[in-house]
């Protein structure tokens, strides 16, 4: 039997003639009797689990943002005018109170995450979507890629952050 807790190997263990399972790693036990009246096993935190399959499946367009702005750090010196790259938080995540005042503040759907307020190759600036692989932006964002495309901004999406990296050596490159 694996523990619920830390899934490390449970052993048996019987107390006042009721059996149970505790683990000697994080001193989980299956009852409260054993929790509180097994000799050596403590009340111990949750161990901390490696949450990086967790977090890939939970916020996958995230790990790609970050990836890109690692990238970023690394080419800033490279390509003038990448220094300037800002990200634009407008995920949904928090409170419902934290999101009426994020929308107070100006917050809208359909934001793009990324702005990049150079202008080159003939257009004012710059703007990227980044999405998950597989997955396409929304209608509402899909308006503001136009929208901004029809202003004079370059306005793309990407679902592979490598690709974006491609694209913003294009755009910060020289022109040729």
């Amino acid at each position: 039997m694996t523990c619920p807790r830390c899934a490390e190997r449970m052993y048996r263990c019987s107390v006042d003639g009721r059996d149970g399972y505790g683990c000697l790693h994080c001193g989980y036990a299956s009852s409260s009797a054993h929790q509180e009246r097994l000799p050596g096993f403590q009340r111990l935190p949750a161990p901390r689990r490696d949450t990086t399959d967790r977090k890939q499946r939970q916020h996958p367009e995230l790990d790609a943002c970050v990836a890109l702005m690692d990238w970023v750090t690394l080419n800033r010196r490279r390509l003038p005018g990448l220094d300037r790259i800002t990200h634009i938080p407008n995920e949904g995540s928090g409170s419902r109170a934290r999101g009426v005042q994020m929308q107070q503040a100006g917050v809208r759907a359909g934001v793009l995450d990324y702005a990049l307020p150079v202008a080159r190759r003939g257009y004012h600036g710059a703007w990227i979507e980044m999405k998950h692989r597989g997955r396409k932006p929304s209608a509402e964002q899909m308006r503001e890629i136009e929208a901004l495309r029809n202003d004079g901004y370059a306005a793309m999406w990407f679902d592979d952050w490598m690709r974006a990296t491609r694209w913003l050596e294009w755009y910060l490159g020289e022109e040729g």
